[in-house]
């Protein structure tokens, strides 16, 4: 799905109004940063729970609306908060590769808590918004980077961007695509983590 790109074909605009590949990575970067203080901080009070990896999860209302959006086919106007600026950040493939990585991990960790009774909020809804679950942003975060991973594929593919060959930049690009991948498979067999889904 990703391979190396040529860095200055990143900021390219392939469509007049349709984000470049570098905007479509720095969105995905903003999101997972604004998802990091909740998460962190219903993680930091919360207890271990032996049963949990054993008990069945289900989406709460909001996050199953949230997941269920992205999961559609129809063009999705982003949060403000969530959309790039015009240019991407320097060194953004590799800043999303270490926050994918980081999410593997961090969801690895989180198998013996109760996901579905962990709540978070959307950093994109107000405050007063009805919180989701730790499970639902597990979840929301695996849709939303296969939707991105889909459409950047096919920004590559449909515009011929070319590639730059480079030992190591093989290898971080490959690296990212196999954490994508897991993801893509987390979302079809309806699992995320150790905890089964309705």
């Amino acid at each position: 799905m990703l391979r190396p790109l040529d860095p200055s074909k990143l900021n390219e605009h392939p469509e007049p109004e349709g984000w470049s590949v570098g905007q479509v990575l720095e969105h995905l970067c903003r999101a997972d940063e604004l998802y990091d203080a909740p998460v962190a901080a219903v993680m930091r009070d919360a207890r271990p729970d032996a049963g949990a990896p054993t008990r069945e999860w289900k989406s709460s209302f909001i996050g199953g609306l949230i997941a269920g959006t992205l999961l559609g086919a129809k063009p999705v106007k982003g949060p403000r908060v969530f959309r790039p600026g015009p240019t991407p950040r320097n060194g953004v493939v590799e800043q999303l590769l270490a926050r994918e990585l980081s999410f593997v991990t961090a969801m690895d960790d989180a198998a013996t808590y109760d996901w579905r009774a962990l709540r978070i909020g959307s950093p994109a809804l107000p405050s007063w918004a009805p919180k989701m679950s730790l499970g639902d942003g597990f979840r929301i975060h695996v849709v939303h980077v296969t939707r991105h991973s889909k459409q950047i594929a096919r920004l590559i593919a449909f515009h011929g961007f070319a590639s730059v060959p480079g030992r190591a930049k093989r290898h971080h690009s490959s690296r990212l695509e196999l954490r994508l991948r897991r993801c893509v498979r987390l979302e079809v067999d309806g699992v995320v983590g150790d905890q089964r889904k309705e």
